[in-house]
């Protein structure tokens, strides 16, 4: 068996890989879509992604969260609880659906939104299902598995969306593509919860346990929707205040932006179970865990942001096409949304390890309030760069609010913390004024590798990282199993 400590390391590896190896290919996948659909047809494909977004949560409303959180710290049954949360979306499910399909027919949209957002809200129900049982996975520090899925999904949809793309344009067919992705998903993720973890579904529709568990995961579903809200409606009323084609040069900007998210969301992953874990034990490592992962995700996302502003016309040409040249002001706005999103990640997983989530939902019922108000107001004037600036100003809003809280919750270096923000932004500003001057006179790729070799060397000179700290941080998401006799081989 792995000690806890190596499992926590091998885990987050393989997860971040399996990320990586996402968002890249989706990241290409989706280029070659924009380039061979063209702006409109692009913006009814992410128009009917994004529509029925928002309505996912209600499927899962808060329950994975509950469920991940009860399997780190030990509490109740947790089969018990699995069986609940699946009877209970199955309800759901069906109910959302036809939701779903009575509203997108009273919007009035064409016939063909309509049938995309019917083939996107089956993948919808799929995707819900399957991220509950990931929840098991992650509950248990079992990383490896979903890391594969996560790959092996990615392939399927690439192999079969690129073939459905170069033999024909009809977008129903290649939403169909998502879908069977989303299926075989869905199979290899019950497949293994119930061959590695022996968990199995039993009907459980016990109408106290539900409420029982609806109390529990309110403060997560209300949170999420509001947070859904957030992320989705600019593509909604992007398309009733100006049309398809700012949807489609929105989504082009904000998918580009969007695919370097699942670096918090891998550390998440690993984060949020350690900080319930550390809530319960040890306060003053909870306060480690919250000051190391947040100076790691600067010291990623401060250089990442810095330097897309400075060659984002670079980029958006090169991977898209000059078509999508109208997209460039979008994405300058919208990368810098990306440090807010980042810092967001551990802020928001402090608060709901130590059972705070009720401020988590306030302020994300803020941000999406401040979001919905600037979108309304900026659209009609700016179009999609209108939703680019909401889009920015909601995620420092709910960044903010979230850190004033923490710093409310748990002890914090201040010294440390905001010394180390300073001299990584140096380091991140250094190279982004270096590599401005060579934008124009090397390719791109070499480029992007001037620009880190630069940010490492400035990162030495302001000595605003060391090898320690990354040593630090893994330590800090050490612990000892809850129960003592507890062996998950991986």
């Amino acid at each position: 068996m792995l000690k806890n400590s190596e499992r926590v390391a091998r885990n987050t590896f393989f997860f971040i890989a399996a990320l990586i190896f996402q968002k890249f290919f989706s990241l290409v996948y989706f280029a070659l879509l924009a380039r061979f659909l063209g702006v409109e047809d692009l913006g009814k494909y992410a128009f009917a992604i994004s529509f029925t977004t928002i309505f996912t949560i209600f499927i899962d409303f808060g329950f994975t969260p509950v469920l991940t959180r009860k399997l780190s710290q030990n509490e109740g049954d947790i089969s018990k609880i699995f069986s609940t949360i699946l009877s209970l979306k199955i309800f759901l499910s069906a109910i959302v659906y036809i939701g779903v399909l009575v509203l997108i027919t009273l919007l009035h949209y064409e016939p063909i939104i309509v049938k995309l957002v019917l083939i996107s809200g089956m993948v919808m129900i799929f995707d819900s299902f399957t991220l509950t049982f990931w929840g098991i996975f992650r509950g248990r520090h079992i990383l490896f598995y979903e890391s594969l899925g996560n790959i092996l999904v990615q392939i399927i949809l690439v192999c079969v969306g690129l073939g459905i793309l170069f033999t024909s344009s009809n977008l129903l067919f290649q939403m169909s593509a998502l879908l069977m992705a989303s299926i075989f998903h869905f199979f290899y993720a019950w497949y293994l919860l119930w061959k590695k973890i022996h968990i199995s579904f039993q009907w459980n529709f016990n109408t106290k346990e539900i409420q029982k568990l609806l109390r529990e995961s309110s403060f997560f579903g209300i949170g999420a929707i509001f947070n859904r809200i957030t992320g989705s409606l600019d593509s909604i009323l992007l398309s009733k205040l100006a049309g398809l084609n700012a949807v489609g040069f929105y989504s082009t900007s904000y998918r580009l932006v969007s695919a370097l998210q699942f670096i918090p969301l891998a550390f998440s992953a690993s984060i949020y179970p350690a900080m319930s874990a550390a809530f319960q034990k040890d306060d003053a490592r909870l306060s480690r865990l919250f000051e190391k992962s947040s100076i790691m995700l600067l010291v990623i996302i401060f250089p990442i942001s810095f330097g897309a502003f400075v060659i984002a016309d670079l980029l958006i040409t090169t991977i898209y096409g000059t078509e999508y040249i109208s997209s460039i002001l979008s994405f300058k706005i919208l990368i810098f949304s990306l440090i807010f999103t980042f810092l967001h990640f551990p802020v928001g997983s402090c608060l709901n390890a130590i059972h705070k989530q009720k401020i988590t939902t306030k302020n994300q019922g803020i941000a999406m309030a401040v979001s919905i108000i600037l979108n309304v107001l900026l659209i009609p004037i700016f179009g999609f760069v209108g939703a680019s600036i909401a889009f920015l100003v909601s995620s420092m809003v709910l960044y903010g609010f979230g850190f004033w809280y923490v710093m409310h919750s748990i002890k914090i270096d201040y010294k440390y913390f905001f010394g180390k923000t300073i001299r990584i932004f140096s380091a991140a500003f250094g190279m982004a004024f270096f590599i401005f001057f060579l934008r124009t006179k090397i390719s791109l790729l070499l480029l992007i590798v001037v620009a880190n070799l630069t940010y490492i060397f400035f990162l030495y000179c302001f000595r605003a990282f060391q090898k320690s700290e990354i040593q630090e941080f893994i330590y800090s998401l050490r612990q000892k199993p809850i129960n003592a006799e507890e062996k998950i081989k991986i």
